[in-house]
C-alpha cells in the first residue's frame, strides 16, 4: 500500500517511517531526527522546514519518492491515537508553535474563527455598512449558516454584538 500524496496522513506505513526518523518533544514542540534518511539530513538535527504557508513539515523518504507531513497533524496523531475529525488549530495562532498545549481539534467553523483575519475595507470581520449608509451590520457565520447580530447605528455597537456572538457561539475559539 502506497502513502497518499497529502497531508493527511492515513496510511500506516507513511506513519511508522515518520516514527522511526523522528522524535517529538510536547513541551517544545519541537521534532529531533533520530535517524539517518538521507546525506544531508543528520542525527540529532531539530526540524526546521516550513511550508508556503508557515506550517512546520515533516518528510520521509518512500519507495523512492518524497512525502511531506504538517508536523501538527503528526503531533495530533501521536498524542490521541487517531487523526483529527477536521482541523488541528494552533491556540496562539503561531502555525511552526507545535507544543501539545498549543494544539486542539477544531472544526472548520472553530478553526476560521481562531484566525482573526478582518476580510472587508472597515477592518472587522462579519462588520459591514447597511445600504443606507447609515447602518452597521453585524452577523456571523456559524455551520456555514449565516446568523444575523443586529443592525446598528455605530461601530462599535455593532463591533460588541460580534464579539459578544464570537464568544456565543464559539467559546474559547473565539
Amino acid at each position: 500500500m502506497k502513502p497518499q500524496h497529502n497531508n493527511i496522513i492515513s496510511d500506516d506505513l507513511a506513519m511508522d517511517e515518520i516514527l522511526r526518523r523522528w522524535e517529538y518533544s510536547p513541551e517544545t514542540g519541537d521534532f529531533t531526527r533520530i535517524s539517518k534518511n538521507c546525506s544531508r539530513c543528520p542525527v540529532g538535527t531539530v526540524s526546521k522546514d516550513k511550508d508556503t504557508g508557515g506550517y512546520r513539515i515533516l518528510s520521509v523518504f518512500l519507495d523512492g519518492h518524497r512525502y511531506r507531513y504538517r508536523a501538527h497533524r503528526v503531533v495530533y496523531y501521536l498524542m490521541t491515537g487517531h487523526h483529527p475529525e477536521f482541523y488541528v488549530d494552533h491556540i496562539n495562532r503561531v502555525r511552526h508553535d507545535n507544543r501539545w498545549s498549543n494544539l486542539r481539534d477544531a472544526t472548520p467553523s472553530q478553526n476560521s474563527m481562531n484566525s482573526r483575519k478582518p476580510h472587508n475595507k472597515l477592518g472587522h470581520t462579519g462588520i459591514r455598512v447597511k445600504d443606507d449608509g447609515r447602518r452597521f451590520i453585524a452577523r456571523i457565520k456559524v455551520d456555514n449558516k449565516e446568523v444575523h447580530l443586529g443592525s446598528f447605528y455605530t461601530i462599535d455597537d455593532a463591533i460588541l454584538a460580534r464579539k459578544s456572538g464570537e464568544i456565543k457561539y464559539f467559546g474559547d475559539y473565539a
